[in-house]
Parts: C-alpha cells; sequence; structure tokens
C-alpha cells in the first residue's frame, strides 16, 4: 500500500476542489465480501469508491482494521420508511414527507459501544439517501448520494450498519436535496455508559421554520426566492448533483451574486440569545462528538490610565443550559 504523504493530502484537497475525486468515488464496483455491510435490494451491487493511488477507500485494509479495532458491540436494530403523509401542525393539516407518520422521526436511542443496523426503505416517489448528523464512521456509511453511496430509488430499501462510538445529541436526515425541509429528520441520541449524573426528566428539543404546505409554498419554492428566482442544484452539503456523469451537473456553475434579504444562517452555533428574560448561553456543539462546550469567559480589556479608576470587569457568562437539538 502507497503510504500517503503531506503533499498527497494536499493534493486531496485541491483534487476535491476541482471534482477530481467525485469523478474516482462515483464508479461503482464490487466490494469485497464482508468490507461492505451496507446492503440495498436495488441494484445489489454496492457502492464501492476507488480512488488514486495514496487515497484511503472504504474497502482498504486501514479502514477495515479501524473497524474492527472500534469493535463490535451490541446490535442494535431499526426500520425507518421514508413516505408520503398527511400531518398536523398545530392546526395547519399538510400533505408533506417523513419518516412514518410522525414529525419529527421516531427517537433512536443508543449507548456508545453499539452496533447501529438502521434499515431505509424509500416509500417516496423520488430517490432519497440517510445521513447520521455528526456521527463518526466508515464513508460508505455517511449516506451522500453520487459520493458515498448509489440513491436508494423508489420501492428498495438500504441498511445502514457501523459501529457508535461517542456519546451525544445527534439527528438523522434526508441527505437528498431539500428533502430534509419536508420533515425527514429525527433524532439520534448516543447515551454514555459513564454518565455519572441521573436526572428526573429528559427531553429532546427541535427546532424547525417549517414552510412545507403554508400558504402552499413548498422548500424548493423557498430555495428558488432565496436564490433570486433562479433554482440552481444543491452544492456538495445535501449531496445532489454531485455525481460527474450527470448531465445536469456543472462542475463550474456560473457564480451569481444574489439580492434581495439575506436569510441565511451563516453561524452554525448561537452562543448567545438576548432576550427579555436575560442572556441565555447556549453550549457549543462540535461536529464531531455533539458534546456541549462552555464559552471561553469575557476577559476585560486592558485598563487606560484615563479609565482605569472606574473601569470593572466584564461579568463571567452564566453556566450553560441543557442543550437542544436544533436544525
Amino acid at each position: 500500500m502507497h503510504t500517503p504523504t503531506r503533499r498527497t493530502l494536499l493534493g486531496a484537497t485541491i483534487a476535491a476542489a476541482g471534482s477530481g475525486i467525485l469523478a474516482a468515488c462515483s464508479e461503482p464496483g464490487t466490494p469485497k465480501p464482508g468490507t461492505h455491510p451496507g446492503t440495498s435490494n436495488h441494484n445489489s451491487t454496492n457502492f464501492t469508491p476507488h480512488g488514486p493511488k495514496g487515497y484511503i477507500n472504504p474497502s482498504d485494509p486501514e479502514v477495515i482494521a479501524a473497524e474492527k479495532a472500534r469493535g463490535t458491540g451490541p446490535l442494535r436494530t431499526f426500520a425507518l420508511t421514508a413516505t408520503e403523509t398527511t400531518l398536523d401542525l398545530g392546526g395547519h393539516t399538510i400533505k408533506t414527507w417523513a419518516y412514518g407518520d410522525t414529525l419529527p422521526g421516531k427517537e433512536l436511542r443508543l449507548t456508545a459501544g453499539d452496533t447501529l443496523n438502521l434499515t431505509l426503505a424509500n416509500h417516496l416517489p423520488a430517490p432519497t439517501t440517510l445521513h447520521s448528523h455528526g456521527i463518526r464512521m466508515r464513508c460508505d456509511m455517511d449516506g451522500v448520494p453520487g459520493l458515498t453511496q448509489h440513491s436508494i430509488k423508489p420501492g428498495a430499501d438500504f441498511t445502514y450498519r457501523f459501529h457508535i462510538t461517542h456519546p451525544g445529541t445527534y439527528w438523522i436526515h434526508s441527505h437528498f436535496g431539500m428533502q430534509l425541509d419536508r420533515g425527514l429528520y429525527a433524532p439520534l441520541i448516543i447515551e454514555d455508559p459513564k454518565e455519572p449524573l441521573t436526572y428526573d426528566k429528559e427531553w429532546t428539543i427541535i427546532l424547525d421554520d417549517w414552510v412545507d404546505g403554508i400558504d402552499t409554498s413548498t422548500p424548493d419554492d423557498v430555495l428558488a426566492q432565496l436564490q433570486n428566482g433562479k433554482h440552481t442544484p444543491m452544492n456538495m452539503d445535501m449531496g445532489e448533483n454531485t455525481d460527474p456523469h450527470n448531465p445536469n451537473h456543472k462542475t463550474h456553475p456560473k457564480t451569481h451574486k444574489p439580492t434581495g434579504p439575506n436569510r441565511i444562517l451563516h453561524a452554525p452555533n448561537s452562543p448567545l440569545l438576548h432576550s427579555p428574560g436575560g442572556h441565555v448561553n447556549y453550549p457549543t456543539t462540535s461536529s464531531t462528538d455533539a458534546s456541549p462546550t462552555h464559552p471561553p469567559p469575557t476577559t476585560p480589556a486592558p485598563a487606560t490610565a484615563s479609565d482605569s479608576a472606574s473601569s470593572t470587569p466584564a461579568p463571567t457568562p452564566p453556566s450553560a443550559s441543557p442543550s437542544a437539538t436544533t436544525k
């Protein structure tokens, strides 16, 4: 096996930016037995990305060894069905897509050390996939269509199977187009087997700025409005149109400068919420382990000769409140 060098890793970044890696990762193949736990009843050939020499792929011995080192753990089996449904949202009856007939989908709860065995059945009129947000796993279970797996076609199913190593508050969602905003999401809670505390009650709160079916609006309509009426393909973040073999794929789309009000939340975390009731500190959720971290105490600016007599240190922010899952 060729040993990747620092130059190789830098080259990987450049290649990804130029879509070279996408082409390499989009070639289906036949994996070695036992290297790919994911299965599908549609197109039984599993997705096996084959990258250039020096790159690590799911079928390589390094990945297989790392998976074995994670352990096996108790097998926890779940089943979800992505389907069209009608829901009552606070008096509004809307037709949308969801996992089953609930919004959000049924909570998945495991313990760190378990092995997740989740089968997703696609009863939608469109392809779909499932992404476990923030979970560390082998890339072929990550659920990005055209990049880490083939899309799950209507009427087909796919089994995501991987070892869970890090406790935290996570969530699962569709990784295809705007399906996430149609209700295809659910909480994923990984308990810490070494948790020293006990609680009287635990809540999982999911906040969603819902638009699907409200005043005939759809997530795709809202996206088109935010793009100044020009509906362009989603970027790689949601895995749509990442396949270079797709004739509609644009490797270098024309740059478009949006106009109008900016409704995009750029920051992934809100460290402080200003409200009439005071200041509420939200714990920052990292993108790797979903563990709450506290913002550093506010450090007062050095006093000058003119204000040293009256200056006072800024107060230290209060303790963080219990975390909530947000979308």
